[in-house]
C-alpha cells in the first residue's frame, strides 16, 4: 500500500514537475520571441498589426449580433470580454493605438469597470485631446462616479471643440448633470439650448429655481399626453407655491389615491413639516374618498 503525506505530494512533484516545466518554459519562449518580433516592427507595422485584432474585435460583435439577432449593447458579458482581449493585443503591440484604447475604454466602461475605462479615457485623451466623442463618454464616466465637476468640465471641453455634431447629446447630458450637482439655472441654460424639448426636465428646472408659474405651464404641457401621478404630483407644488389652493388639492388628491410614490412623498412630507400649510393640504388630499353612491 503507497504511503501518504509529504513523501507522496512529492513523488506527485516529480511527476509533473518536468513537464510543467516544459510548458512554462515553451511559453515564455514564445512571448519573448514574439516580443522580439514586434520589437523589430516599424511603427508603420505595429499599427497595422494592432489594427488587425481591432478589426476582429469587431468581427467576434458582428457575428454574435448575428447569430443571436440582437444588437451589441445586449451582447452577454464573456463576448465583450472577448472583444476586449482583441483591444488588448493590440495595445501589447502599439500602446499608443487610439482605436484600441478608445473602444476598450467604451467597452470596459459597459462591463462595469469604470476604473479601466477611466484609465484608457485619460490615456486616449492625452494623445488625441480634440476628440470630442472621448470628452463626452469620459464626462459620462465621471458624471455617474459623482464627480460632477470633472464631468461638466470634460463636457463642457467636448462642446468646445465640436459645438454641433450630429446627434450629439452632451448639452442633455450637461444638463442632467448639473442637476444632479444642484446647478438648476445652468442645466436649465443647457436644456433650451438643447432646443427646448425635454419639457419635462425644463419645469422641473423652473420649479427647483421657485419659478412656479412657469413649472405650472411645462407641466400642463407634459399631463396633455400623460396621466402620470408623479407629474400630477409635482404640479400640485408648484400650483401651492402659486397660490392655487383648490388646484393644488385637487392634483395631490388624484396623485396621492393609491399606494406608490407620490402619496409616500406626501407622507414624508408631512412627517419633516408639521404645521407646514402644505402639510395641512397634504393631509385633506389623503383622507378616503367618498364612496360613489351605489
Amino acid at each position: 500500500m503507497e504511503s501518504s503525506g509529504p513523501n507522496a505530494w512529492l513523488r506527485a512533484w516529480r511527476h509533473v514537475r518536468a513537464p510543467l516545466l516544459g510548458l512554462l518554459l515553451g511559453w515564455g519562449v514564445v512571448k519573448g520571441v514574439d516580443r522580439l518580433r514586434i520589437a523589430r516592427l516599424s511603427p508603420q507595422e505595429r499599427s497595422q498589426l494592432a489594427h488587425e485584432h481591432c478589426v476582429r474585435a469587431q468581427a467576434i460583435c458582428d457575428e454574435e449580433c448575428l447569430t443571436r439577432n440582437v444588437g451589441p449593447i445586449i451582447l452577454p458579458e464573456d463576448v465583450i470580454e472577448e472583444m476586449i482581449d482583441e483591444y488588448s493585443r493590440a495595445l501589447e503591440i502599439d500602446s499608443g493605438h487610439l482605436e484600441a484604447l478608445h473602444s476598450r475604454a467604451y467597452w470596459r466602461e459597459f462591463i462595469g469597470d469604470p476604473a479601466g475605462a477611466l484609465d484608457d479615457y485619460d490615456d486616449l485623451l492625452r494623445r488625441d485631446a480634440g476628440n470630442a466623442l472621448a470628452w463626452y463618454q469620459r464626462g459620462g464616466l465621471l458624471c455617474d462616479r459623482g464627480d460632477h465637476t470633472a464631468a461638466i468640465a470634460d463636457y463642457t471641453r467636448s462642446l468646445e471643440i465640436q459645438p454641433h455634431r450630429p446627434g450629439s447629446a452632451v448639452l442633455g447630458a450637461r444638463a442632467r448633470c448639473r442637476r444632479e450637482s444642484g446647478d438648476w439655472r445652468g442645466a436649465l441654460a443647457d436644456l433650451e439650448a438643447e432646443g427646448g424639448y425635454d419639457r419635462l426636465s425644463i419645469a422641473d428646472c423652473r420649479q427647483a429655481l421657485g419659478e412656479h408659474a412657469e413649472a405650472v405651464k411645462g407641466y400642463d404641457a407634459w399631463l396633455r399626453s400623460s396621466s402620470s401621478t408623479e407629474i400630477l404630483y409635482r404640479r400640485g407644488v408648484s400650483k401651492f407655491s402659486i397660490g392655487d389652493r383648490d388646484g393644488a388639492l385637487e392634483d395631490f388628491t388624484r396623485a396621492c389615491q393609491n399606494d406608490g410614490s407620490p402619496r409616500a412623498d406626501a407622507l414624508t412630507f408631512i412627517r419633516e413639516h408639521p404645521g407646514d400649510p402644505m402639510s395641512d393640504l397634504l393631509q385633506e388630499a389623503l383622507r378616503p374618498l367618498p364612496e360613489a353612491v351605489k
